[in-house]
């Protein structure tokens, strides 16, 4: 290796995991040490957009036909990384390819695969065997072979030439430690983290070697040897180093920890302030040690965070070395991503605004989190598939989202509690198939919704809240909700889309009654139960009313102030009605349709028709047929 010039040693591949595992190395000599304290530099000066702090590990399976690598055609399996970020495994991004061939019923099965011997940050184990009993599953017995795809990021170190100055009075070599954040195989000046410098003497030369696990590097790494070359060879012999140190790969297991200490009048804080610890509860006792302690940043008092505290751009959380990172802003002005499967709590205290949107998604393994000083979103607010989150009382604080509010496919969320103070939501309110959930009250501070408001297949809903709510400027859909035996929402006085009240097993009462005016189409459908249809106050559809399927439900008085209905009328296979009860109605734009309501009478239908034909008219075809023509009418 040459002494002086510039160069890319790529180091040896960090991986990651945030599940349980052993212990991770916490001896972080001279580089990494730098490197991690790097962070809270970062953290005072302001840093800029952040790239991924990793790549992703990505598998692409394709149909293999018959030839050299299988004989009758199978299964190609790719494995790569995703290096352009675009989430499709692309052909030049493969690194290797290993096949199935299609003989004696042969099966994949890829399973996760957790941090440990194979994966030391965990990824995917990727089976193939022959489904031996015919059984279309690929069992433990019958598995032949197995690969392995693990989640990785790239820690580069850069030599440059040092001029003669205040680093090395005599000039020398800098050596500078990063991670490849845009994965294009360069160190550039952004992605550094840590920089230490080898000054000349006497012909200086650095060595690099692999550095075995060992008492120097629990899991290995990179050594890194200084010294002098006493026999002029160009080469640094064992007997010619002066000095030694270590850049070790590190194993991130146990999750991250924020810790908040008072910080006395000093050097740090000229006032005194709060010093905040971030690092990783390696031995899982709940409490960050100092000996966990990765890096440390101030608040200080009678300071404006603004500078220290502003991360200017987005950024997206992949692994507990993000959430370190970020731990010392108050505020993004970009997005905010968290997409980290294997994390199982996170916090970010002092975070009390995100800019952009913030989405918390497909954090699968995600228990809880802290965002309890967060108050504002300027964008849309997303948590979805979050498979073990219970609760939202990691924000506790917010009280308004300036784009969509949407909570989605979150199957073990049973409250969301920490959005009691939410007051305003700028956009659309989406809360989609979250099975665990049973009430939205804690909802009833919201008063207007901006767009939609779709509330669809919470399975364990009974309770529906929204008790301040006025105006929904979008459409409302209310759906496809097991449980749920009661809407009532007394203040509501306008929607203007359409209003759908759709497939629910056990609703009983519909209660809108201050409800005057619905701008496009008004539908109550599928509602097994129901009873009690209370929208008394309404006395105009935009578009089209339609009762349909309701099965139990007697009489439609509860629409008995409707005057207007601009397009259509739509009266159909309600089992139970007998009575229609549209006294007010006196136009129908379009087409009349009261069919198959099998115990109503129709001289009922025929009134209505009549009364509407005297007002002001019936615009287009009118379908009375398969009522009750036996029934009798008053």
């Amino acid at each position: 290796m040459e002494n002086v010039g510039d160069g890319i040693w790529p180091f040896k591949q960090l991986y990651f995991t945030d599940g349980p595992g052993e212990k991770a190395v916490k001896r972080f000599v001279l580089f990494l040490l730098s490197a991690v304290l790097f962070i809270g530099l970062i953290m005072s000066c302001g840093a800029g957009e952040q790239g991924a702090a990793g790549t992703n590990s990505l598998i692409r399976m394709n149909e293999e036909p018959a030839g050299n690598n299988c004989t009758g055609g199978g299964t190609a399996i790719h494995a790569g990384v995703d290096t352009n970020d675009d989430g499709q495994l692309g052909d030049d991004e493969i690194l290797s390819t290993s096949y199935v061939c299609s003989e004696a019923n042969s099966l994949i099965r890829m399973d996760e695969e957790p941090a440990g011997n194979n994966c030391t940050g965990g990824g995917t184990a990727i089976q193939a065997g022959v489904d031996t009993n015919d059984d279309g599953q690929l069992g433990d017995d019958e598995i032949l072979s197995t690969s392995y795809v693990c989640s990785e990021v790239n820690l580069l170190i850069r030599m440059d030439e040092e001029p003669a100055g205040d680093n090395c009075t005599g000039g020398g070599t800098a050596v500078h430690t990063g991670v490849d954040t845009n994965d294009d195989g360069q160190l550039g000046d952004d992605e550094v983290l840590s920089s230490s410098y080898v000054c000349i003497g006497v012909n200086s030369l650095i060595r690099m070697d692999e550095e075995p696990a060992g008492n120097n590097c629990a899991m290995g790494g990179t050594a890194i040897h200084a010294g002098v070359d006493t026999n002029d060879d160009g080469q640094l012999g064992d007997d010619e180093i002066l000095s030694s140190s270590y850049v070790c790969d590190v194993n991130i297991t146990g999750p991250v920890l924020i810790r908040l200490d008072e910080e006395p009048a000093g050097v740090n804080c000229a006032a005194g302030g709060t010093a905040m610890h971030a690092g990783i509860d390696y031995d899982e006792n709940g409490q960050l040690g100092n000996d966990e302690i990765l890096s440390t940043s101030y608040v200080c008092n009678g300071e404006s965070s603004a500078g220290n505290g502003v991360l200017e751009g987005d950024y997206t959380i992949r692994n507990s070395l993000d959430l370190i990172f970020l731990a010392g802003y108050t505020e993004i002005t970009g997005d905010l991503v968290i997409e980290a499967p294997w994390i199982s709590e996170f916090q970010l205290p002092l975070l009390s605004s995100v800019g952009g949107d913030l989405e918390i998604r497909t954090s699968t393994d995600l228990t809880t989190f802290d965002l309890t000083s967060l108050t504002s979103v300027g964008g849309a607010l997303l948590i979805e598939n979050c498979d073990d989150l219970t609760s939202l009382d990691g924000l506790s604080g917010i009280s308004s989202v300036g784009g969509d509010l949407v909570i989605n496919y979150n199957v073990a969320l049973s409250s969301i509690t920490g959005l009691s103070g939410l007051t305003s939501v700028g956009g659309n309110l989406e809360i989609f198939r979250n099975d665990a959930l049973t009430s939205l009250d804690m909802l009833n501070s919201i008063i207007t919704v901006r767009g939609r408001l779709y509330l669809i297949g919470n399975i364990s809903l009974t309770t529906l809240g929204f008790t301040s709510l006025t105006s929904v400027e979008g459409d409302l859909h209310i759906d496809d909700h097991d449980a749920l035996t009661t809407i009532s929402l007394t203040n509501l006085t306008s929607v203007e889309g359409d209003l759908r009240i759709d497939d629910h097993n056990a609703l009983t009462t519909i209660s809108l009654t201050n409800l005057t005016s619905v701008g496009m189409n008004l539908r109550i459908s599928g509602n097994d139960a129901l009873t009690t249809l209370e929208l008394t106050g309404l006395t105009s559809v935009g578009v089209a009313l339609s009762i349909s399927y309701n099965t139990v439900l007697t009489s439609l008085a509860g629409l008995s102030s409707i005057i207007s209905v601009r397009e259509s009328l739509s009266v159909v296979d309600n089992d139970s009605l007998t009575t229609l009860g549209l006294t007010n109605l006196a136009l129908v734009g379009n087409n009349f349709y009261i069919i198959e309501n099998r115990v109503l009478p129709t001289c009922e239908a025929e009134a209505l028709r009549d009364q509407v034909l005297a007002a002001d008219g019936i615009g287009d075809t009118i379908y009375i047929f398969d009522n009750d023509g036996a029934g009798t009418c008053e």
